[in-house]
């Protein structure tokens, strides 16, 4: 092969048009990460600010300026020929008679082009332009070739496609299995019924009468509330007793400490502040000082998230103090152990009754406590709930293994794939 300049066969067109206010124009923009060129939305001329923009044609070499360094370019769609974009970007015609535009396709799809953008500039602000694409190098050969290496190329990523495809229905088996277990579970369907031992119905009478006359009920206290017949939705086993969340746990909300007191980085004296945003990610770390910390919670404690997306999350395995974002779910251990409480608000029945309400309720409070503690549930004994545990969690970590081969599995595939365009265009 040889190396040839990208220049030879694009050509930069600047062809730009004086935006109409009274006229729909549909505008365009390049995913990152090479994910091609999609519609960012259909808009009246009277709401573009900048009056000069770049009409696109089909199969179009589009590059963003910025994006460039993070994989942000493509070519224009059959559906978005005469988009406009903004002078921020690059639009180059293929000189197809030389280059195949999907020789062109192919080759950015390798690291080939996008290590000559890299090297232009790493920071946050570097861009690149419309010389640097010319003057990227390529490997380059005859038409006939391209045309070879193009067929290849396509009839492999099909069978790569099919592959991932395949890896990704089993990503959701796994979600569905995870679901599934941990229904069975909660209703009873991975032990065999207690007939002996202790007893939940026993549990929940005593934690009633020594409840009596300590809350004081108002009207839209329903935690307390006789379960009816038509609130409870399967069949419970014997020894298992129906109730409301609330008459067996106890929901703490968090409070929001002074933002004054807020610091970022570890001090002796401080504790961590985990907010809404710490669920995924260690990314923002707040601390205030331990006297500040007035909802504190240790590792092993159930921590709900009020906002979302996702709406209603569980989290255990920090510690510290938590603000208004969160609330603690604290079991009473005379009817539920603490690992029980944490599979059961991750079933599916459970989230689904939050989600709902909490989408109803948009622009409120998000997850409400009342409606927590108002959900039925079926309630086992104590000895019961340890087994169901014990067996929940060998069939997740299971699950856990599965899913590890298919992420395996996955990044084995992506890399088979860089591996065949590495042989294609550099080993030739």
């Amino acid at each position: 092969m040889e190396i040839r300049r990208l220049g030879e066969f694009i050509a930069h067109r600047k062809e730009f048009i004086t935006i109409n206010d009274g006229i729909e124009y549909k505008r365009c923009r390049v995913q990152v990460n090479r994910r091609g060129v999609v519609l960012r939305d259909v808009v009246k001329g009277l709401e573009i600010n900048t009056k000069r923009q770049q009409i696109c044609k089909k199969g179009d070499f589009l590059v963003a300026e910025i994006d460039a360094k993070v994989g942000g370019y493509g070519f224009v769609p059959e559906d978005l020929v005469g988009a406009i974009v903004s002078s921020h970007y690059y639009l180059f015609e293929v000189n197809e008679s030389l280059l195949l535009r999907d020789y062109l396709k192919v080759l950015i799809r390798t690291d080939i082009v996008q290590n000559q953008i890299n090297s232009k500039g790493s920071t946050n602000y570097a861009a690149i332009r419309a010389g640097d694409v010319l003057n990227f190098e390529i490997p380059y050969v005859k038409i006939k070739e391209q045309k070879k290496i193009v067929a290849s190329y396509f009839l492999f990523e099909g069978k790569h496609n099919l592959i991932t495809e395949e890896l990704s229905a089993q990503t959701n088996f796994i979600l569905k299995l995870r679901q599934s277990v941990l229904q069975e579970a909660m209703q009873g369907k991975l032990i065999k019924q207690n007939s002996k031992g202790d007893s939940a119905r026993t549990a929940l009478e005593k934690i009633r009468k020594e409840n009596t006359g300590k809350e004081k009920k108002t009207k839209k206290d329903k935690k307390n509330l006789p379960v009816e017949a038509d609130e409870t939705p399967f069949e419970i086993p014997r020894g298992w007793v129906w109730c409301r969340l609330g008459e067996i746990i106890e929901i703490i909300g968090g409070s929001q400490p002074p933002k004054g007191k807020f610091i970022y980085e570890e001090k002796q004296g401080y504790v961590r502040l985990v907010q809404i945003r710490d669920f995924k990610s260690d990314k923002f770390k707040t601390y205030i000082p331990k006297e500040s910390a007035t909802r504190p919670f240790e590792k092993d404690d159930i921590m709900i998230g009020r906002y979302g997306p996702p709406v209603f999350q569980i989290l255990r395995g920090l510690s510290g103090t938590y603000n208004v974002a969160l609330m603690k779910a604290i079991p009473n251990p005379m009817a539920m152990i603490k690992d029980f409480c944490y599979y059961l608000l991750q079933e599916k029945r459970i989230q689904k009754i939050i989600i709902d309400d909490s989408e109803r309720t948009a622009g409120q409070s998000g997850v409400r406590k009342p409606l927590l503690e108002s959900i039925v549930i079926a309630l086992p004994s104590l000895s019961e709930q340890k087994i169901i545990v014990s067996k929940v969690e060998r069939l997740l970590k299971i699950c856990d293994e599965l899913e590890v081969e298919i992420t395996n599995s996955k990044k084995e595939t992506g890399k088979l794939m860089q591996s065949v365009l590495r042989e294609v265009f550099i080993n030739d």
